[in-house]
């Protein structure tokens, strides 16, 4: 029915540094923070879609007009994912260079890719490191 209000669960906790480690745990989609001690605890929130700080921070603010949006993380994804934004539509790409470090870089990797079943990495890295020292 519209307007009808999902489960609901009320814990009993110590304390706002208690509630924030259940939320944290939570990862809310939307998370409020109401009253002084709760609210000073809003920049080290790392797991919410949307953290809401103040008595007038109505989660329907932010999913219409303050800002956020309606697209956010839902089910306890906050813990690894943002709510949409521009960026989701923008593309990243890295750009290593690898030079006199290959030699470091694959003491540290042969064995990670040995560990994976990734023998052809292991030995391109190997490969790489053995062309560099020609070459120099």
């Amino acid at each position: 029915a519209a307007g009808a209000a999902g489960p609901v669960a009320l814990l009993d906790v110590p304390g706002a540094e208690a509630a924030l480690q259940v939320a944290e745990a939570f990862a809310p989609e939307h998370l409020e923070l109401q009253g002084e001690e709760a609210e000073a605890l809003a920049p080290r929130v790392r797991s919410a879609g949307c953290v809401f700080v103040g008595a007038a921070g109505a989660t329907a603010f932010g999913d219409y007009v303050a800002g956020s949006n309606h697209s956010l993380p839902t089910g306890g994804a906050a813990r690894f994912a943002s709510g949409l934004s521009a960026r989701a539509f923008r593309r990243r790409m890295s750009e290593v260079h690898v030079d006199e470090a290959a030699a470091a870089l694959a003491a540290a990797g042969v064995p990670i890719a040995h560990a994976e079943g990734f023998a052809l990495h292991a030995a391109s890295m190997e490969a790489r490191v053995r062309l560099n020292q020609e070459s120099t």
